[in-house]
């Protein structure tokens, strides 16, 4: 090879002015950039922060000031309408509540002198009652029961109510 080959290596890299990175990254630079990025970062977070602090601050003041009753330590309910909290115990209260009106003995009115009584021992009286009042005819021998009107009248025994005649053809006399 001489000093005229067009294939030599120096001479087309003189030409052409070429030039190669020594090192891939500079570990100095890189560092000092994560510094400053870091103390931006804390600088900025610190003015916000004052910042928030100095603002809230600021709109604190102009509030009214807070009535008495808000620093109290016994916490007042308002008036109204209130959501259940327990709605399940609230439930089981009430059906609590309904079972002792309907199985025990109480007032209504003393003043009136009305009681209540529990209801399968009404159920029974009104059933006698009602038996009572039908005559003997009408209850079946052996029970005791009469049949079970649907409103609380007395039902007439059956000897004293007309009853319609009809005729086997369904026509009316």
């Amino acid at each position: 090879m001489t000093a005229t080959d067009p294939h030599d290596e120096r001479r087309v890299a003189d030409a052409l002015d070429l030039r190669f990175e020594r090192a891939d990254v500079v570990p100095r630079v890189v560092v000092r950039w994560a510094i400053g990025l870091g103390l931006v970062s804390v600088v900025t977070g610190a003015v916000c922060v004052w910042l928030l602090v100095f603002l809230r601050g600021r709109e604190e003041a102009r509030d009214p000031p807070r009535p008495a009753l808000y620093f109290s330590a016994e916490q007042r309910q308002p008036q109204g309408v209130r959501l259940q909290s327990k709605p399940f115990l609230d439930l089981q209260t009430l059906h609590e509540q309904e079972r002792e009106v309907l199985q025990t003995y109480g007032w209504v009115d003393p003043a009136a002198g009305v009681v209540r009584i529990p209801i399968d021992q009404a159920m029974r009286l009104y059933v006698e009652r009602q038996a009572a009042a039908a005559g003997p005819a009408a209850a079946p021998a052996g029970t005791g029961e009469g049949r079970v009107p649907t409103d609380s009248a007395p039902v007439p025994p059956p000897a004293l109510s007309p009853s319609p005649t009809v005729s086997p053809s369904g026509d009316h006399p």
